[in-house]
């Protein structure tokens, strides 16, 4: 029962947070709610036009608190898309070659 009533509180929490921002913040709210569309993501994160986004990801360790700055690399299976961390310096890896070799 606990268990239950901690999930209507989260989600009561949820629903308050959302109207926060949909009353204070209404073009982030509907930008954010727009980027449920999976076309508009691909639009963002385009390998053809590359720019760093901001990336949230619960793969990402829990020591980074989940969101960083992604950038986009190539395209990945099933339409993924391959990015960088961007927490890590990029530098150490510009004169590799495609075998791991310097140069």
């Amino acid at each position: 029962m606990k268990m239950l009533l901690d999930a209507l509180a989260d989600v009561t929490a949820l629903i308050a947070v959302t109207k926060l921002f949909k009353d204070n913040q209404p073009q982030l709210y509907d930008y954010l709610l727009k980027m449920r569309d999976k076309k508009l993501v691909q639009q963002l994160v385009n390998v053809d036009d590359k720019n760093p986004f901001v990336y949230a990801s619960g793969r990402y360790d829990k020591e980074f608190a989940k969101p960083t700055v992604a950038f986009p690399l190539t395209s990945g299976r099933h339409g993924g898309v391959v990015v960088y961390d961007l927490r890590y310096d990029p530098t150490l890896f510009v004169d590799l070659g495609v075998d791991g070799s310097v140069g």
